[in-house]
């Protein structure tokens, strides 16, 4: 039976917390951490559907085997590796260099692709540059070169951490002092917000060709912070199609894409798509894979392993359920209790 490691950053470097713990950590953070937990065991659910033996790495406190090491003695034994971590802090492109130093090329996007996306100041400046649509972008101190409202958020963060929205310039000083009660020191960006409906788009990737999968409608917390609450599919056949795309224009214009990748992006009032604009590319599994599974027969996992091995997409599109579906990370952590090592 083939061998699978399933990496996610928060499981294997955080130790299980209990209600009081819980109770201590901000929101965003408790947020990665049901996040990951919830996309670690829905992914695993579909590997061993295709008869492969899912291997995964857990924190253990008793244990002082440095992360790295316990890493690269899982990855070495396995066929095939996964992994899902933050952008922030070269997170993700450490563990995968970690991989390769192993002699394991993970089912991931390339070290370039991911430096270039995980950068949004970067991303936002590449995008421009090729006439596809996305807000203004500058590093805080030069916020009040561009409108208001903003959103202010680390150059390089994820999961909505030290994520604010700013209406005016009178509200700098207080963005300020919540950013650093967020305890977020490193560099932080400020971009216009985009007004419409937030959706989002992921593509399973390869050499050889990428799948849309089911655009969502994206569920977001409205006190300013942006909190990825759940999703919602599917779209209107005409939103889906544009959703489909800004996001495959944006996709096609980077090198180096393989895998899961996800585009958050806003789809604005005109019914032509020329008020879409792209937020972020995320270059990794992302939450929403745990509701997408649920709204097709076809294992994700079977095609995003074809693809990233040099397979061609499928001459018809994946079937996708037509009723309504809406998920929650409550929903989704069913997935947690449902997989069984």
């Amino acid at each position: 039976m083939p061998t699978v490691f399933l990496y996610e950053y928060v499981c294997a470097v955080a130790a299980d917390v209990d209600a009081s713990s819980e109770a201590s950590m901000s929101a965003a953070a408790l947020t990665l951490r049901h996040e990951g937990e919830t996309m670690r065991a829905s992914l695993a659910l579909d590997w061993q559907r295709l008869g492969w033996n899912v291997v995964l790495l857990d924190a253990d406190p008793a244990d002082p085997t440095p992360e790295a090491i316990r890493f690269r003695a899982l990855a070495r034994q396995c066929d095939r590796t996964l992994i899902i971590a933050p952008e922030f802090g070269d997170l993700l492109g450490e563990r995968i260099r970690w991989a390769q130093a192993e002699g394991v090329q993970p089912i991931n996007a390339s070290l370039d692709a991911i430096a270039l996306t995980s950068d949004k100041l970067r991303l936002a400046d590449w995008l421009e540059s090729r006439q596809i649509p996305t807000p203004k972008t500058v590093m805080i101190a030069d916020a009040e070169r561009i409108r208001f409202p903003q959103v202010w958020k680390p150059r390089d963060g994820a999961g909505s951490q030290a994520t604010h929205a700013v209406p005016d310039a009178r509200a700098i000083p207080a963005t300020h002092a919540k950013i650093a009660a967020d305890s977020w020191t490193g560099p932080m960006i400020a971009t216009e917000f985009w007004p419409g409906v937030p959706a989002s788009i992921a593509f399973l990737t390869g050499p050889n060709g990428m799948v849309p999968l089911c655009p969502t409608r994206q569920q977001l917390s409205d006190d300013g912070r942006f909190l990825y609450q759940g999703g919602e599919l599917p779209l209107p056949p005409e939103w889906a199609a544009r959703a489909e795309r800004i996001a495959r224009r944006a996709l096609e214009s980077l090198p180096g894409l393989r895998g899961y990748i996800g585009v958050d992006l806003v789809l604005g009032s005109a019914t032509d798509g020329r008020a879409d604009a792209i937020i972020e590319i995320n270059p990794r599994l992302s939450t929403s894979y745990g509701g997408l599974r649920l709204a097709t027969p076809v294992n994700l996992a079977e095609w995003m392993l074809h693809l990233a091995d040099g397979g061609h997409p499928p001459t018809t599109p994946l079937p996708w359920r037509t009723t309504p579906l809406r998920f929650d990370i409550a929903t989704l952590a069913q997935a947690r209790h449902q997989f069984r090592r």
